[in-house]
Protein backbone atom coordinates (compact mmCIF):
# COMPACT_ATOMS: atom_id res chain seq x y z
CA UNK A 1 0.00 0.00 0.00
CA UNK A 2 2.53 2.13 1.01
CA UNK A 3 4.45 1.56 -2.57
CA UNK A 4 1.14 2.41 -3.95
CA UNK A 5 0.84 5.66 -2.11
CA UNK A 6 4.99 6.66 -3.40
CA UNK A 7 4.07 5.81 -6.78
CA UNK A 8 0.92 7.59 -6.79
CA UNK A 9 2.90 10.79 -5.55
CA UNK A 10 5.36 10.22 -8.33
CA UNK A 11 3.07 10.21 -11.15
CA UNK A 12 1.80 13.07 -10.09
CA UNK A 13 4.52 15.30 -10.11
CA UNK A 14 5.55 13.32 -13.53
CA UNK A 15 2.37 15.47 -14.45
CA UNK A 16 3.03 18.47 -13.35
CA UNK A 17 6.41 18.35 -13.83
CA UNK A 18 5.62 18.02 -17.46
CA UNK A 19 2.77 20.42 -17.76
CA UNK A 20 5.43 23.03 -16.11
CA UNK A 21 7.93 22.20 -18.33
CA UNK A 22 5.98 22.32 -21.93
CA UNK A 23 4.00 25.12 -20.61
CA UNK A 24 7.22 26.83 -20.48
CA UNK A 25 8.42 25.49 -23.76
CA UNK A 26 5.18 26.93 -25.33
CA UNK A 27 5.74 30.44 -24.01
CA UNK A 28 9.40 30.52 -25.78
CA UNK A 29 7.46 29.18 -28.82
CA UNK A 30 4.73 31.71 -28.73
CA UNK A 31 7.48 34.45 -28.22
CA UNK A 32 9.23 33.34 -31.52
CA UNK A 33 6.01 33.76 -33.30
CA UNK A 34 5.76 37.08 -32.58
CA UNK A 35 7.52 38.47 -36.08
CA UNK A 36 9.38 41.40 -37.12
CA UNK A 37 7.66 44.57 -37.80
CA UNK A 38 6.89 44.62 -41.48
CA UNK A 39 6.12 47.70 -43.30
CA UNK A 40 3.03 48.88 -43.10
CA UNK A 41 2.64 48.78 -46.84
CA UNK A 42 2.95 45.25 -47.05
CA UNK A 43 0.64 44.20 -44.11
CA UNK A 44 -2.25 46.77 -45.42
CA UNK A 45 -1.89 45.46 -48.87
CA UNK A 46 -4.03 42.46 -47.63
CA UNK A 47 -6.84 41.16 -45.37
CA UNK A 48 -5.55 40.00 -41.71
CA UNK A 49 -6.51 36.42 -42.88
CA UNK A 50 -5.05 36.82 -45.98
CA UNK A 51 -1.77 34.72 -47.06
CA UNK A 52 0.53 37.09 -48.77
CA UNK A 53 2.52 35.35 -51.29
CA UNK A 54 6.06 36.59 -52.15
CA UNK A 55 5.20 38.60 -54.87
CA UNK A 56 2.71 40.62 -53.28
CA UNK A 57 5.41 41.26 -50.39
CA UNK A 58 7.66 42.96 -53.26
CA UNK A 59 5.01 44.36 -54.51
CA UNK A 60 4.28 46.43 -51.77
CA UNK A 61 7.78 46.62 -50.65
CA UNK A 62 8.53 48.02 -54.26
CA UNK A 63 5.69 50.59 -54.12
CA UNK A 64 6.59 51.79 -50.54
CA UNK A 65 10.26 52.68 -51.37
CA UNK A 66 8.98 54.45 -54.71
CA UNK A 67 6.12 56.49 -52.39
CA UNK A 68 9.71 58.29 -51.07
CA UNK A 69 11.00 59.34 -53.74
CA UNK A 70 7.29 60.15 -55.75
CA UNK A 71 7.03 62.68 -52.87
CA UNK A 72 9.09 64.81 -54.15
CA UNK A 73 7.22 65.56 -57.43
CA UNK A 74 4.97 68.95 -57.08
CA UNK A 75 1.88 69.58 -56.91
CA UNK A 76 -1.06 68.69 -59.23
CA UNK A 77 -1.25 66.17 -62.38
CA UNK A 78 2.64 65.82 -64.26
CA UNK A 79 4.23 63.83 -67.05
CA UNK A 80 6.49 61.20 -65.62
CA UNK A 81 8.42 59.54 -67.89
CA UNK A 82 9.90 56.16 -66.17
CA UNK A 83 13.36 54.71 -67.38
CA UNK A 84 14.04 52.04 -66.00
CA UNK A 85 18.02 50.23 -65.39
CA UNK A 86 17.17 47.27 -66.96
CA UNK A 87 14.66 44.69 -68.43
CA UNK A 88 14.86 41.92 -65.59
CA UNK A 89 11.72 40.61 -63.88
CA UNK A 90 12.45 42.42 -60.59
CA UNK A 91 13.00 46.25 -62.33
CA UNK A 92 9.71 45.43 -64.63
CA UNK A 93 8.01 44.67 -61.82
CA UNK A 94 8.87 47.95 -60.91
CA UNK A 95 7.61 49.56 -63.79
CA UNK A 96 4.25 48.15 -63.21
CA UNK A 97 4.48 49.53 -59.41
CA UNK A 98 5.12 52.69 -60.60
CA UNK A 99 2.33 52.70 -63.41
CA UNK A 100 -0.68 51.66 -61.43
CA UNK A 101 0.82 54.45 -58.17
CA UNK A 102 1.43 57.12 -60.35
CA UNK A 103 -1.63 56.84 -62.06
CA UNK A 104 -3.50 56.42 -59.19
CA UNK A 105 -2.01 59.81 -58.21
CA UNK A 106 -3.39 61.32 -61.10
CA UNK A 107 -0.10 61.93 -63.15
CA UNK A 108 0.17 60.93 -66.76
CA UNK A 109 3.19 58.29 -67.30
CA UNK A 110 5.02 57.04 -70.22
CA UNK A 111 7.54 55.01 -70.32
CA UNK A 112 11.17 54.80 -72.50
CA UNK A 113 10.20 58.08 -74.60
CA UNK A 114 7.99 61.29 -74.04
CA UNK A 115 5.75 61.84 -76.75
CA UNK A 116 5.71 65.47 -78.78
CA UNK A 117 3.28 67.81 -77.56
CA UNK A 118 3.31 66.42 -74.57
CA UNK A 119 2.50 69.19 -72.16
CA UNK A 120 5.20 70.18 -69.15
CA UNK A 121 5.85 69.74 -66.52
CA UNK A 122 7.46 66.82 -67.20
CA UNK A 123 9.88 64.61 -65.39
CA UNK A 124 12.10 61.44 -65.54
CA UNK A 125 12.17 58.83 -62.83
CA UNK A 126 15.17 56.94 -63.26
CA UNK A 127 15.67 53.69 -61.66
CA UNK A 128 17.90 50.21 -61.05
CA UNK A 129 16.79 47.32 -58.50
CA UNK A 130 20.11 46.56 -56.93
CA UNK A 131 18.82 43.59 -55.30
CA UNK A 132 15.43 41.89 -54.48
CA UNK A 133 16.40 38.65 -52.66
CA UNK A 134 13.93 36.28 -50.99
CA UNK A 135 15.15 34.07 -48.39
CA UNK A 136 13.83 31.31 -45.64
CA UNK A 137 16.50 31.44 -43.24
CA UNK A 138 14.90 28.92 -40.72
CA UNK A 139 12.33 26.37 -40.16
CA UNK A 140 11.13 23.68 -37.62
CA UNK A 141 8.18 22.18 -35.86
CA UNK A 142 6.01 23.42 -32.98
CA UNK A 143 6.42 20.30 -29.99
CA UNK A 144 8.17 18.10 -32.65
CA UNK A 145 4.55 16.62 -33.80
CA UNK A 146 3.19 19.73 -34.05
CA UNK A 147 2.92 22.18 -37.86
CA UNK A 148 5.63 22.65 -39.08
CA UNK A 149 6.82 26.18 -39.77
CA UNK A 150 9.51 28.34 -42.02
CA UNK A 151 10.64 32.06 -41.96
CA UNK A 152 10.44 34.41 -44.45
CA UNK A 153 12.61 37.24 -45.29
CA UNK A 154 12.97 39.63 -48.50
CA UNK A 155 15.30 42.63 -49.02
CA UNK A 156 15.13 45.44 -51.45
CA UNK A 157 17.47 47.82 -52.31
CA UNK A 158 16.80 50.27 -55.51
CA UNK A 159 18.54 53.32 -56.90
CA UNK A 160 15.90 56.34 -57.84
CA UNK A 161 17.01 59.73 -59.71
CA UNK A 162 14.39 61.89 -60.48
CA UNK A 163 14.81 64.65 -63.30
CA UNK A 164 13.21 67.94 -64.19
CA UNK A 165 12.95 67.10 -68.03
CA UNK A 166 13.00 70.95 -69.28
CA UNK A 167 16.44 71.64 -67.77
CA UNK A 168 18.05 68.71 -66.74
CA UNK A 169 18.19 69.18 -63.15
CA UNK A 170 18.46 66.25 -60.87
CA UNK A 171 15.57 66.63 -58.06
CA UNK A 172 15.96 63.89 -55.95
CA UNK A 173 18.64 61.07 -55.89
CA UNK A 174 18.45 58.11 -53.30
CA UNK A 175 18.79 54.51 -52.63
CA UNK A 176 16.37 52.98 -50.56
CA UNK A 177 16.40 49.86 -49.08
CA UNK A 178 13.79 47.92 -47.35
CA UNK A 179 13.59 44.81 -45.45
CA UNK A 180 10.27 42.45 -44.84
CA UNK A 181 10.30 39.29 -42.05
CA UNK A 182 7.36 37.10 -41.47
CA UNK A 183 6.43 33.40 -40.65
CA UNK A 184 4.60 31.17 -42.74
CA UNK A 185 3.15 27.56 -42.57
CA UNK A 186 5.64 25.31 -44.42
CA UNK A 187 2.87 23.48 -46.16
CA UNK A 188 1.61 27.48 -47.54
CA UNK A 189 4.97 27.18 -49.02
CA UNK A 190 3.90 26.34 -52.80
CA UNK A 191 1.33 28.72 -52.58
CA UNK A 192 3.52 32.10 -51.58
CA UNK A 193 5.80 31.71 -54.62
CA UNK A 194 5.28 32.21 -58.18
CA UNK A 195 7.63 30.58 -60.66
CA UNK A 196 7.19 33.31 -63.42
CA UNK A 197 9.49 35.85 -61.07
CA UNK A 198 12.79 34.48 -59.90
CA UNK A 199 13.05 36.38 -56.80
CA UNK A 200 9.87 34.68 -55.27
CA UNK A 201 11.55 31.64 -54.86
CA UNK A 202 14.13 29.95 -52.56
CA UNK A 203 15.37 26.84 -51.10
CA UNK A 204 14.55 26.44 -47.13
CA UNK A 205 17.65 27.18 -44.98
CA UNK A 206 18.52 25.96 -41.29
CA UNK A 207 16.48 23.23 -39.51
CA UNK A 208 15.66 25.15 -36.37
CA UNK A 209 17.83 22.04 -34.10
CA UNK A 210 17.98 24.19 -31.09
CA UNK A 211 14.45 24.18 -30.42
CA UNK A 212 13.90 20.62 -32.13
CA UNK A 213 16.48 19.85 -29.09
CA UNK A 214 14.59 21.32 -26.90
CA UNK A 215 11.46 19.42 -27.34
CA UNK A 216 13.24 16.45 -27.51
CA UNK A 217 14.71 17.05 -24.28
CA UNK A 218 11.70 17.60 -22.77
CA UNK A 219 9.61 14.52 -24.19
CA UNK A 220 12.98 12.64 -22.83
CA UNK A 221 13.27 13.73 -19.69
CA UNK A 222 8.66 12.87 -19.64
CA UNK A 223 9.65 9.79 -20.89
CA UNK A 224 12.22 9.02 -18.01
CA UNK A 225 10.24 10.03 -15.23
CA UNK A 226 7.15 7.24 -16.72
CA UNK A 227 10.01 5.16 -16.57
CA UNK A 228 10.81 5.40 -13.00
CA UNK A 229 7.29 5.56 -12.07
CA UNK A 230 6.01 2.23 -13.85
CA UNK A 231 9.57 0.83 -11.86
CA UNK A 232 8.56 1.70 -8.77
CA UNK A 233 5.29 0.44 -9.10
CA UNK A 234 6.15 -3.10 -9.92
Amino acid sequence: MQLQRSGFRLAVLVVVTAVATLASVAGAARAEDTPPIAPEAVLASTGEDTVRTNLMVAEAMLGDALAEVTAELPPGPVAVLLVPGSTEPAANLLTTVATHHLLAAGHRVHVDVIPPGTEGPVYELRYRVDDLALTYPDSGRRFVFWDSWVDRSMDLAVQFTLVDHADNQVVASRRVVRRFQDRVEAEQLAAVETRSYPFTMASVEGGGWSRRLEEIVVLGTLAGMVAIYFANTE
